[in-house]
């Protein structure tokens, strides 16, 4: 935030989880930081949602984590699979 109170978007390689917040934090390891809210993260890696910047490594089956700046299990998993670490089954895919 600036002196004047006015928001101010998060420039590259910074983010803030909630576009509005004072402060821009640095890019972390394992993400890709296109500025304002939206972190994408490695393939290889998982979060729970797209207002966490914990980034975990899918350390039993990796291949199934895509990355990317998705928000859902729906969307950070490989077809066919949900959840945590994109490790359960989605029978319905």
């Amino acid at each position: 935030m600036n002196v004047y109170g006015l928001c101010e978007y998060c420039p590259p390689n910074t983010y803030s989880i909630r576009k509005y917040e004072s402060e821009c934090t640095n890019c972390k390891p394992k993400t890709i930081c296109e500025g304002g809210e939206i972190i994408s993260i490695d393939p290889g890696y998982w979060r729970t949602h797209n207002l966490s910047d914990i980034v975990v490594e899918c350390y039993n089956l990796k291949e199934n984590c895509l990355g990317g700046p998705g928000n859902t299990s729906l969307e950070l998993c490989y077809e066919g699979h949900i959840g945590a670490l994109c490790e359960e089954c989605d029978l319905e895919a």
